[in-house]
């Protein structure tokens, strides 16, 4: 049985695997919508499992988990990886990827809230006036999904360096529309604004901008 709210909280690397398993499990049920999102990890396996990890070490990558399980995950950027025009990219804006929601909390609006914290974090973390998404090319489903969660298509990014890179579809929603009713659904830990800096093991988390040591860093599984 779901307990709601879901405690949303900071990813460690160890749970690294966690999030591949969300992103398997997408992959098993995305054909029967239609897309070839995922299909093939861009622009292979090795560098996109380098990229996920980052972004972990990175203290990037947040979980909604629910008790011991892990309910959904959200990747929150202060910096753009490129994708973006560099003239939207003077713009104060926080860029998310990889929200991903398990399919037994589907129909909870666990993605959608998610949307709204983000927001919450990029208007009280970073005065942020702009949450970002780079959506997959041709999932058109998806784009109407982010139009409906209130996002506006900025364009198609023409990566002439990277001509291969399948989330070319541009999205962005004022973070003026933020909504405050993610808590029913989201409990954040450490919630936004100032806060404690997480904790795993007795230990600070790096946050956005820092990372661990050498020594600290896990080694991909």
């Amino acid at each position: 049985m779901t307990r709601l709210p879901l405690t949303l909280r900071p990813a460690t690397p160890s749970e690294y695997g966690a999030i591949l398993r969300l992103i398997d499990d997408a992959v098993s049920w995305l054909p029967g919508k239609g897309t070839d999102q995922w299909a093939q990890p861009w622009p292979d396996q090795q560098r996109r499992d380098a990229r996920i990890l980052d972004d972990l070490v990175d203290g990037k990558t947040w979980l909604a988990v629910d008790g011991t399980a892990v309910a959904a995950t959200i990747t929150v950027d202060f910096a753009d990886s490129g994708v973006w025009p560099t003239d939207k990219r003077r713009e104060r804006a926080v860029y998310v990827r990889r929200v991903i929601v398990d399919r037994r909390y589907a129909g909870l609006e666990v993605g959608a809230r998610l949307l709204d914290w983000a927001s919450h974090l990029a208007v009280r973390v970073h005065r942020a006036r702009w949450i970002r998404v780079d959506v997959w090319t041709t999932n058109d489903g998806l784009h109407e999904y982010y139009r409906t969660q209130g996002f506006e298509g900025a364009g198609l990014r023409d990566l002439a360096d990277e001509p291969g890179y399948p989330s070319r579809a541009l999205f962005q929603r004022s973070t003026a529309l933020w909504r405050p009713d993610y808590r029913p659904v989201l409990r954040p830990f450490p919630p936004p604004g100032p806060w404690p800096r997480p904790c795993a093991n007795g230990r600070a988390l790096p946050t956005a901008g820092e990372s661990f040591r050498p020594e600290q860093r896990p080694e991909p599984q």
